[in-house]
């Protein structure tokens, strides 16, 4: 009887060692919070991250209101992919609001999970909308862990009055049209 309950707890001991020694699952937050600041007149917006990442590419190039930043996951490459859909580590959807600033438009940043388990047709990227059309340039930041967006310009709507020519264009008269001139009838037709 004691030499049962001997390897009972041997056993038991050897399944917590070995739980013990499995990788510790990857955090389902993927976005951890956003900066806003100004740095030589130009609005700084840094997104950061809950785990490294490697930036790929974004879309559109330089200007638009949506913007999607592509990366990929260094926690979850193509070699352990399956195991991270079996095993619910991939990021939640998440959503996260800029904080109120007078530097770049209202923003929101969104991360979208859609759970297809196939990276060429679902890559992982980032949607940040912003209330208004803006320029821009895209880079990561120094240690992978998120991306920083320079807000170079915004294509805010025009407040002002239209210039006093274009007031005058707006009010002259139409030309008149030119005369049609007619044709004798007796002209002869090709």
């Amino acid at each position: 009887m004691d030499l049962m309950l001997t390897r009972k707890h041997a056993w038991r001991s050897i399944q917590v060692l070995l739980l013990a020694l499995l990788p510790v699952p990857v955090s389902a937050q993927l976005l951890n919070r956003i900066e806003v600041y100004k740095e030589n007149n130009i609005g700084v917006v840094h997104v950061l991250l809950n785990r490294p990442v490697i930036y790929t590419h974004h879309f559109p190039p330089e200007h638009g209101y949506l913007v999607h930043i592509y990366f990929s996951d260094q926690r979850l490459d193509r070699n352990n992919w399956g195991a991270a859909i079996h095993g619910a580590v991939l990021p939640n959807d998440e959503f996260m609001r800029a904080p109120p600033n007078d530097i770049v438009p209202v923003f929101w940043v969104s991360y979208n999970n859609h759970g297809t388990g196939d990276l060429i047709l679902d890559p992982f990227h980032l949607i940040v909308q912003f209330s208004q059309p803006v320029h821009y340039k895209i880079m990561t930041d120094a240690d992978n862990q998120g991306f920083y967006i320079f807000v170079l310009s915004t294509d805010a709507p025009a407040t002002k009055a239209p210039p006093a020519d274009a007031a005058k264009e707006q009010t002259k008269k139409p030309a008149e049209p030119a005369p049609i001139r007619l044709e004798p009838a007796d002209a002869k037709l090709p």
